[in-house]
């Protein structure tokens, strides 16, 4: 059972949310257990259309801070690009 406090609408979407608004408070009452609808609130995202992306980046940097010595050195060439002194 899945019974959040607020689903947050970002990414893509945040920037439909005035549009599809109505279709996804509807939708969620109509699927939702009356108690879990009464204590959800449905709210779009304050991060933006970039939302996805921060929380990408947040998952990378907490994995970094908690173990720094997992994370393998820096590459040293990149594709394509020529090396230094060549």
């Amino acid at each position: 059972m899945f019974n959040p406090d607020e689903v947050v609408i970002g990414g893509f979407f945040h920037e439909l949310y005035p549009f599809i608004e109505s279709s996804i408070r509807e939708g969620a009452q109509e699927t939702a257990l009356t108690a879990a609808w009464l204590s959800c609130a449905i709210r779009r995202s304050g991060l933006g259309i970039d939302s996805a992306l921060m929380g990408a980046a947040e998952l990378v940097q907490t994995e970094v801070i908690a173990n720094p010595t997992a994370i393998g050195s820096a590459p040293t060439e990149v594709a394509g690009l020529p090396q230094a002194g060549t």
